[in-house]
């Protein structure tokens, strides 16, 4: 089993902290992207085949390319409110820049249809509670039962409580 453990930092790459695609995980779907930028630093992404969403961690930022623009307000911290976020289609080319400094998550699935890119609002963010006591979770669904259409992409938050 331990070839399904990656040690903290064994996947980072430059400003991507944690970088798990199909190839270093051993799987055909889906991957894990976070990286960390400082104000004003950019990170370009080719999605090829793959779809991602652009989902503040901490921070703002701007994400453009193959004439889309979207200006993400983010997010103090992940523990804190729900953020905006853009859905980027395969076969595209864009940077994401950091207004303020802070993290981006980049999750991704390979893609079975051409779509086009999407700004989504908080607001259409559903967030449900789950489960009661110390089996209670806060899942925040950012590609599950939304607005944006995804050709194969699902991405949600859960956030427990201690204990």
């Amino acid at each position: 089993m331990t070839e399904l453990v990656l040690r903290s930092g064994s996947t980072a790459s430059g400003c991507r902290d944690v970088v798990v695609d199909p190839k270093c995980a051993g799987w055909t779907y889906s991957g894990l992207t976070i990286a960390s930028l400082t104000k004003d630093e950019t990170l370009e992404l080719t999605t090829d085949d793959h779809e991602y969403l652009v989902l503040p961690l901490e921070g703002s930022f701007t994400v453009q390319g193959d004439g889309f623009r979207a200006d993400l307000a983010g997010r103090s911290t992940i523990w804190g409110e729900v953020t905006d976020y853009a859905f980027v289609p395969r076969h595209r080319t864009i940077t994401v820049t950091a207004v303020s400094g802070g993290r981006v998550a980049l999750p991704n699935a390979l893609a079975s249809e051409d779509l086009e890119p999407r700004y989504c609002p908080s607001t259409e963010v559903r967030v449900e509670l789950r489960g009661a006591g110390n089996c209670s979770r806060q899942v925040v669904n950012y590609a599950v039962a939304n607005p944006v259409h995804t050709s194969r992409l699902l991405a949600c938050e859960v956030l427990t409580p201690g204990g």
